[in-house]
């Protein structure tokens, strides 16, 4: 490399590089050394490169600013033949070492190295001193959401938090970081807790109106660790073979024998955000580890299994499943089972499995029911919320009447719904030009807000509200979606009186 010869070169002449991964220069600290600049000049020459525009800079692009904030004509400079590959690494590494980049520039620079001039994790970890899980993680930065990298740049989240969500989908990653629908005014812990009280819905609808996240602070790393565990699935096509090297060799060695892959739980409920309908997950009654770990046995009927979610969420290890077949796993089930169909009444009680199956088979056809319930509401809907847009336009808004006492009863949860809610309200009762419109329309909003929570007819705080308007919720139901008949829940049989 060429010797560096320091001059005094023309702030004119002088021009930012387009690779330098430090964006902002204009830091808390920036005022303070545009008026030392001002007073005593540029101490520390800056580092150049001749180019055909003149010098680009490739150390000291905050001294440069300082100066031509300053209005300094000239300013001292370490004039250097470089390559692109030299200046990018100095731009990176030497900065890095010597100024305060930001993780989103540090992982740019990172990236520029390794697909710029093909240098490896390896390579930038011996350089910069750090792991190469370190370089890394900084890399996998650039998955972030452009959501999730401005909650980073404005340090509402840390490196920590950032990291565990780049290794998320995009979907995934929007939904964990909504404080809103991430569920942490509904009392369930998420990425966010609330300032104040979950309850306040005066805070809740002043992020609606401010900023989501003007009213939360965000939990530890540690403590959005494990809600990620229990909230997002985890699946075998989307582990990082870099980061859990022996996960992706089991994986691949249970791929190459066609062997059976499950999806595996340590936890009874999974919550329905973490579910996959068309992927079963064995439950912790249904498997046993396998694979000689944690005190466990071998067998021949042993399989892969993946843990989808809860503790241990994306580990991978043998188990076995065949409750009937196995003796080394399932032995003291086989006996049990034996026991219970020689014990008396075996036959008319049914085994543990049959009782098993008749309850499944229960909450299956009670959720077929609920289904089809919320199915005829949302059919019915549009008619309910119709007449009582014409039930509204009648009412008086006198003082004290029903338009007054839903609005002021309702106003700050129906303020939530946002801009959304009232242009759904506009179309059926339009804001117009008086005071008693006014109201009107807001009486919508809120009645809007109330209706998402009726699926069935039987919630009392809205279908007693539509009844005061005259509007009778089931019979609209039953009018616009009729009860299909089913024998999925039978008539229970009195007894005759005598």
């Amino acid at each position: 490399m060429a010797q560096a010869l320091v001059q005094s070169v023309a702030v004119e002449r002088i021009h930012p590089s387009k690779t330098n991964p430090r964006h902002e220069v204009k830091d808390a600290g920036f005022d303070d050394l545009v008026s030392s600049v001002r007073e005593h000049g540029i101490l520390q020459p800056i580092l150049v490169r001749p180019n055909a525009k003149g010098f680009e800079i490739v150390a000291g692009h905050r001294r440069f600013a300082a100066a031509t904030a300053a209005g300094l004509d000239e300013i001292p400079a370490m004039v250097r033949e470089m390559d692109d590959q030299v200046a990018l690494e100095i731009q990176v590494i030497e900065n890095l070492q010597r100024s305060d980049l930001t993780v989103l520039e540090e992982a740019k620079g990172y990236e520029l190295l390794m697909t710029k001039h093909g240098y490896s994790a390896e390579r930038i970890a011996e350089r910069i001193g750090k792991s190469v899980k370190y370089v890394y993680d900084r890399v996998k930065l650039g998955n972030l959401t452009a959501t999730v990298k401005t909650l980073l740049a404005e340090g509402r989240l840390t490196a920590g938090h950032a990291i565990l969500l780049a290794r998320l989908s995009a979907k995934d990653q929007e939904r964990v970081v909504d404080p809103i629908i991430g569920g942490c005014f509904e009392g369930e812990q998420t990425l966010w807790d609330p300032v104040e009280s979950p309850t306040a819905g005066r805070h809740r609808n002043r992020m609606l109106e401010h900023g989501k996240w003007d009213g939360v602070k965000v939990v530890t790393v540690r403590e959005l660790e494990g809600w990620i565990a229990e909230h997002v699935r985890h699946t075998p096509a989307a582990v990082d073979p870099f980061l859990f090297p022996e996960v992706q060799a089991a994986i691949e060695q249970a791929t190459q024998k066609q062997e059976r892959l499950i999806h595996i739980t340590h936890d009874h409920f999974i919550p329905p955000v973490a579910r996959d309908p068309k992927t079963r997950t064995w439950g912790p009654r249904s498997w046993k580890r396998a694979d000689g770990a944690e005190k466990s046995k071998t067998c021949e009927y042993s399989i892969t299994g993946f843990v989808a979610v809860g503790p241990d969420a994306g580990q991978a290890f043998k188990v076995c499943v065949q409750r009937e077949k196995c003796k080394v796993h399932w032995a003291t089930e086989q006996k049990e089972k034996a026991a219970r169909a020689k014990s008396p009444g075996a036959k008319s009680k049914g085994s543990a499995q049959d009782r098993w199956k008749l309850e499944d088979e229960k909450r299956k056809k009670e959720q077929a029911i609920e289904n089809a319930a919320r199915a005829r509401y949302a059919k019915a809907k549009p008619r309910i919320l119709d007449e009582l847009a014409a039930a509204v336009k009648r009412a008086s808004a006198a003082p004290g009447k029903l338009l007054g006492s839903v609005l002021t009863e309702h106003i700050c949860q129906a303020a939530g719904y946002g801009a959304k809610g009232s242009a759904a309200a506009a179309k059926r009762v339009p804001l117009g030009k008086t005071a008693e419109d006014l109201v009107r329309h807001l009486t919508m909003i809120a009645l809007l807000n109330e209706s998402d929570s009726d699926w069935d007819g039987s919630r009392k705080r809205f279908t007693a509200r539509a009844k005061a308007f005259g509007v009778d919720v089931a019979k609209l139901i039953d009018e616009e979606a009729p009860a299909v008949q089913t024998s999925a829940a039978p008539a229970k049989k009195g007894r005759k009186k005598k």
